[in-house]
């Protein structure tokens, strides 16, 4: 906890913004624009992040088609992406994303949150059925505690 403390103090540092502190469930969480929050947080030396996709629809053929676009989305994705969607017990869709802490500088951070908030948007977006163009790159400039 003390190497994602020190890291996510200097990215905090860096952009401009209050100290990130752990919530309740001793995560620490990052608010991207106003519907976008990652959740970093430390296991077994890895760097986690977590974003909420949605809840499952229920079965039936809303929930098959929605899974359907999760996973169709996740294999297109599959070769560049270091995120994974999965979907909890209680039926929330998270992405998920993990690199080892050790050796990440606060330059890799921001690069691995800029790509997992763009992933994040992607699959949301193909949940929706949209079709639009590739989502914006997010600088820091965005982040607001």
């Amino acid at each position: 906890m003390a190497r994602l403390q020190e890291l996510l103090d200097e990215f905090a540092r860096r952009n401009g913004i209050d100290a990130l502190e752990p919530g309740d469930d001793g995560r620490f969480h990052v608010l991207v624009d106003d519907d976008v929050r990652v959740a970093c947080f430390e296991r077994f030396g890895q760097l986690c992040l977590v974003s909420e996709l949605g809840r499952v629809p229920e079965p039936g053929p809303a929930g098959r088609v929605w899974l359907e676009r999760l996973l169709r989305y996740a294999l297109q994705r599959m070769k560049h992406d270091r995120g994974t969607p999965a979907v909890g017990a209680d039926g929330a869709a998270v992405l998920f994303a993990r690199c080892a802490l050790a050796d990440i500088s606060v330059g890799d951070f921001e690069g691995r949150l800029e790509d997992h908030v763009n992933a994040l948007e992607g699959y949301r977006r193909a949940l929706a059925g949209a079709a639009g163009p590739a989502p914006a790159r997010l600088g820091p400039a965005v982040l607001r505690p």
